[in-house]
Order: structure tokens, then sequence, then C-alpha cells
């Protein structure tokens, strides 16, 4: 799948559910509820906001998604639901939301090969970055020494690479 429409897997598989739902509404004599045209508006926001306001998508989907976890919308037209007890204390989640947030999930996760490349082109432009800017105050500190006083820091011991780089470009400078 494009790497572009990757995170409309999660909406495409509300939008099934929402279209079985209608299906069976029909085939089945199914009478829809108020919190089922709740689930069609919300998944339609959904696909809306992924087209439209892209940077807002994740948490309009988010929001769709938890709702259907605790049982605010339902997005299958049968009671299929997990109940994990610990005490009195009970919870309830809707085993298809629970399915739409292991699919998102695995579909918003970077493979950990593109991770790795990240992580060293940005470690290589830190290092850059940073041996530019002190290369450039070294140059600023050492803008006013004579050829002498730039030679002993390029031939002398306890300078750091950038200094002496910046020695050597400043010598470089005063010779031409």
């Amino acid at each position: 799948m494009h790497k572009k429409y990757k995170m409309l897997f999660p909406t495409l598989i509300l939008i099934f559910l929402c279209g079985r739902m209608a299906l069976f509404s029909i085939l089945f004599h199914f009478q829809l509820s108020c919190l089922h045209y709740i689930t069609f508006i919300a998944t339609a926001i959904c696909a809306i906001a992924f087209f439209t306001i892209r940077p807002y998508y994740k948490y309009v989907l988010s929001a769709t998604l938890i709702a259907g976890l605790l049982n605010l919308i339902p997005f299958t037209t049968d009671n299929n639901h997990l109940t994990f007890t610990s005490g009195s204390f009970y919870i309830t989640i809707q085993g298809s939301a629970l399915l739409v947030c292991i699919v998102t999930a695995i579909v918003a996760m970077p493979k950990p090969k593109e991770v790795v490349i990240a992580n060293k082109e940005q470690l290589s432009v830190n290092k850059e970055k940073k041996r530019t800017e002190d290369l450039e105050r070294f140059k600023s500190k050492f803008g006013s020494k004579s050829a002498e006083e730039l030679s002993e820091i390029i031939n002398g011991q306890g300078y750091t690479a950038a200094a002496v780089d910046a020695a050597k470009q400043l010598l470089e400078e005063q010779k031409d």
C-alpha cells in the first residue's frame, strides 16, 4: 500500500463495518439506533478528515476508536464484547474496535529498518551541524591571531579537531 494512504486503512475497515451494519439492518430487519447513526457520522468524519485536514486525522481517528472501544458507539450489530474484571471493577471493550486499534497500531508503526536509517541520517546531520558551529566559533575566537600563533595551534597538543581545522582555514585565508 502506498505510504501516503496507508493510514486510511483503519478508516476503510470502519467504513466496511458501517456498511455491514447497514446491510444487516436491511436484510434482517434490524432496527438501527441513534448510536448506529452516530457511528456512521463518526466514520464519515474520519474519512473526510483524512482527505481535508490530514494533520488532525490521527486525533479524529483516535477519538472514534476510543469511543468504539468504550462502547459509546457500536461498530457492529452483534454483541461481540470482551469483558475484563478485577474485583468489583470491570471494563467492557468492543471486539471490532479492538481489532481496528490493533490494525492501526501495526500500520502506524515504522519498520525497524526505517527507524535505524532515519536515526543514522539525523545523527550525521547533527554531527555536521555541531562541527560547523564549532568551526565558526573557533574561527571567530582565533580571527585576531597571527600566523605563528595559528601554526602553534595546528602543531600543538590539547586542541580539538574543530579548533585545528579553524586554525588551518584562517592560516590559508591569511596566506591568500
